[in-house]
């Protein structure tokens, strides 16, 4: 069996669909997983660490309303009791970016950018980030997964929609 699977994800970024074909076997490497996160990557144990924490954070605070993205500086803050150097962590976010795997935004100050999750998490990992947060939320028009975007007016209500799918 080829464990292979066309999927389909709207980017928040850009408000285009991709298609990816996806590895859908949850394999492990000699380091194992981080939770239930799969490590079968070229990434070390720190930056698979480092990603794992910006997910949860950018996840945690969009589930609640959030902007769906999180500063660098942040990220850096919560990685403080991992004993990794800020210099290594700038690496990390490059090669992430790099690979698809998160997304850079603007700069909040000229030292410090947004990092969102970019497309390749999005068509890869859903089931890793609804471990992470339970239901994400997905956009009332397009049905698709949503984390940056339009959320609803009345306080309780958690519907959401892609900036592209309101106009």
């Amino acid at each position: 069996f080829l464990f292979l699977e066309l999927r389909k994800a709207m980017s928040d970024e850009d408000a285009r669909a991709y298609w990816g074909l996806v590895n859908t076997r949850n394999d492990c490497d000699s380091q194992g997983q981080i939770g239930t996160f799969p490590t079968t990557t070229d990434f070390s144990r720190p930056a698979l660490e480092f990603f794992k924490v910006v997910l949860e954070n950018i996840l945690g605070q969009s589930k609640h309303k959030g902007k769906g993205e999180i500063t660098f500086e942040l990220a850096c803050r919560n990685m403080t009791d991992k004993n990794v150097k800020k210099g290594d962590l700038k690496i990390y976010l490059a090669n992430f970016v790099g690979e698809g795997w998160l997304t850079l935004g603007e700069h909040y100050d000229e030292h410090n950018q947004y990092i969102s999750i970019g497309i390749r998490s999005f068509l890869e990992l859903r089931p890793f980030m609804e471990e992470i947060v339970g239901d994400l939320p997905d956009c009332v028009m397009c049905s698709d997964l949503v984390v940056k975007g339009l959320n609803c007016l009345t306080e309780k209500c958690m519907t959401k929609m892609h900036y592209s799918c309101s106009d």
